[in-house]
């Protein structure tokens, strides 16, 4: 399975509260440690991170403010950026008799 990493594609699960995020498709931005500054990709202000462990950054359809932060147990990678991946083949539509 993918990993997730910045600039790629997660749908979020797991989410008991804010629940109606479940199943958002977001792109990833960037991880956010412990009590550091991040720059709001909205409004561009500066702002602080106060919860424990690690977030990522995610934008997309998340509303009220267009971003959100979430631990990563609630992000599920869903693009092949991951490089150890081998090229999966698909149907040459073709080929295939109707």
């Amino acid at each position: 399975m993918a990993n997730l990493h910045p600039h790629g594609i997660a749908m979020v699960y797991g989410l008991r509260i804010n629940a109606d995020e479940n199943g958002l498709i977001v792109q990833t931005e960037f991880p956010v440690i412990e009590n550091s500054s991040f720059v709001n990709p909205v409004t561009g202000e500066y702002m602080r991170y106060t919860e424990t462990g690690l977030a990522w950054l995610c934008t997309g359809d998340i509303t009220p403010c267009g971003y959100g932060l979430y631990d990563p147990r609630n992000l599920m990678p869903i693009d092949n950026a991951d490089p150890d991946m081998l090229e999966v083949p698909t149907c040459d539509t073709d080929k295939v008799a109707l």
